[in-house]
């Protein structure tokens, strides 16, 4: 079929109102490799509406003709392609090409109404009870309160869906890891309706507000300027959505979303809550364990854990190394405390398949993380990450064994400033030394600025050869920043002058969130020796050397003088 001319407006591309189910509020990388795909396996025709800006709308429109026509007529439905790129386990990228059919902006008042007028259409065809889907991703951020610009924009979308001759039910599918972020985002829209009635009518009785997890780690093609994702495999739990009230097709509960695309569904209350709870205990809590150590030590990315490091002679060891304390941190302490929790419920089976998987992604030797990416925030994600695990083993009355006070220690290390004088007063942002025998082979095989200095986040740098880095903590010690505290502290002390700050760091609820077992003699044990184990490092020894060292199952009784 020959394609026909088309006018490429100014603010909108849309296909046919009676081609489109779906919308995607937001095309940042992480929504175009997760949920876009995913709809459009379970036979959704989605539209992908930027939040701010247009450049994927002008993306879409440099493309002189669809990538498909289908019918004619009233019936005509145009869809194009973007690329996704995969990077396999082998390091084949494997590129596919993923439909939509249509884009436009909130950015402009123009896309605006453009987008509010196509709502007002939307389901117009007999659909019969398929309901629309609306997918969210529009940051943190956006869902900070019912004031920001995407809640506001979110609710003008459902007011006009509500206007709708043809109604069916709407569900509301997010891509951020907020907790419980469909309740968030219906307290917000349930706010902004609060003075029109029949608009908490329609969101109570319309609208299905869907909590969920995600979890695919998703970067950017080399030179595409960010338009294109670069993702790893996907995970067995890429898109997981509580669907209490079953309003979603069975499709999503079927055999290729969940093998394909990574979603799994949960029906029965509580199944959720136990899939965030193992990836922030295990992933993150894995991830958390691994970067302060590696970062200091020059490993600047994820994929150095791979098996295949170990025949180059920089790295022959430290692959193993690192991998036998991650192993040993899961199997003798993340997996006792899943066990011993009375938070959720999971059984050593499932918390052995979510670690399985993990490991694969982690170990993945052609798809690695910055490590220093990972460190962001480390101070909270102490408390956040493996805070948990300490908790339920001290309740418990199980060991806690030298792999976790390692974890801590090194947060603590990474987080202790070269000196207050090299702090940097805009954005709160710190100078730590690299460790003394930190590898600097990599700095060849990162992207360097011509002084040598690497970015790994907003602000932030590190540079390999200078043996220096940037850091923002904002967690205080008694009303004193960590940082200042610890490095005011001689680095030749013994461990029992760091053990006041130390105590006040694990029980801080920005820091290590301990505090409802700071009574414990448990608890005691483990300050003295996250203490001395702290204090090995500062007084000079690498990193590394002590983590070859540790006993990394033995109670950390053996690291407190006179225990």
């Amino acid at each position: 079929m020959t394609s026909p001319t088309i006018t490429i407006p100014a603010a909108s591309l849309f296909s046919s109102t009676t081609a489109i189910d779906s919308l995607c509020i937001g095309s940042g990388r992480f929504l175009r490799s997760v949920l876009v795909p995913a709809l459009v396996a379970a036979n959704y025709r989605p539209a992908i509406i930027q939040t701010r800006g247009r450049t994927f709308l002008d993306y879409c429109c440099g493309k002189d003709t669809p990538t498909q026509i289908e019918g004619e007529g009233e019936n005509e439905f145009r869809s194009w392609t973007y690329e996704v790129d995969t990077v396999h386990f082998d390091g084949r990228i494997e590129s596919i090409n993923v439909a939509f059919w249509g884009a436009g902006t909130l950015g402009s008042p123009e896309g605006k109404n453009d987008i509010l007028e196509l709502c007002s259409k939307l389901g117009s065809s007999n659909n019969g009870d398929k309901p629309l889907i609306i997918g969210v991703g529009v940051t943190e951020a956006g869902l900070s309160s019912s004031s920001t610009k995407a809640m506001k924009d979110l609710y003008d979308i459902f007011v006009a869906l509500s206007k709708r001759e043809h109604q069916q039910k709407i569900c509301v599918i997010n891509t951020d890891n907020v907790s419980k972020n469909g309740n968030v985002i219906q307290t917000f829209m349930m706010e902004l309706a609060e003075s029109d009635e029949a608009m908490q009518t329609f969101l109570t009785e319309s609208v299905v507000f869907h909590n969920t997890m995600v979890d695919r780690i998703t970067s950017q093609r080399p030179g595409s300027d960010g338009f294109v994702p670069r993702a790893e495999p996907t995970p067995l739990k890429a898109l997981v959505i509580e669907d209490l009230r079953k309003a979603l097709p069975s499709c999503f509960a079927g055999d290729t979303l969940r093998k394909e695309h990574g979603v799994v569904i949960r029906t029965v209350a509580g199944k959720l809550d136990a899939d965030i709870a193992l990836k922030l205990r295990i992933a993150n809590g894995i991830h958390t364990a691994a970067a302060h150590a590696m970062a200091l030590s020059g490993l600047v990315t994820t994929d150095v854990l791979s098996p295949k490091t170990d025949t180059i002679d920089s790295h022959f060891g430290e692959a193993r190394l690192l991998m036998n304390y991650l192993d040993s941190f899961f199997e003798h302490q993340i997996l006792n405390g899943v066990e011993a929790t009375t938070e959720f419920e999971a059984s050593r089976s499932d918390a052995q398949a979510v670690y399985e998987d993990w490991r694969r992604r982690l170990c993945h030797a052609h798809f690695g993380l910055s490590t220093f990416f990972i460190t962001q925030n480390g101070a909270a994600k102490g408390g956040i990450r493996i805070g948990p695990t300490i908790k339920d083993l001290i309740l418990s009355s199980q060991p806690i064994q030298c792999s976790t006070v390692f974890a801590l220690a090194a947060i603590l290390i990474f987080l202790s400033p070269a000196s207050v004088l090299k702090r940097k007063t805009a954005g709160n942002v710190w100078v730590g030394t690299l460790d003394s025998k930190r590898n600097t082979e990599q700095s060849e095989d990162i992207k360097l600025t011509e002084s040598g200095t690497a970015t790994y986040a907003d602000g932030l740098t590190y540079n390999l050869i200078e043996g220096r880095y940037d850091f923002r903590c904002d967690c205080d010690v008694n009303e004193t920043p960590l940082p200042k505290v610890l490095c005011s502290i001689d680095s030749g002390s013994q461990p029992i002058e760091y053990e006041d700050v130390v105590r006040s760091y694990l029980c801080k609820p920005n820091g290590g969130n301990l505090s409802s077992v700071a009574d414990t003699p448990a608890f005691e044990i483990l300050v003295k020796a996250v203490a001395a184990l702290y204090a090995r490092i500062r007084g000079g020894d690498a990193i590394l050397d002590i983590l070859r060292d540790l006993d990394l199952e033995a109670s950390c009784e053996c690291l407190v003088d006179g225990e």
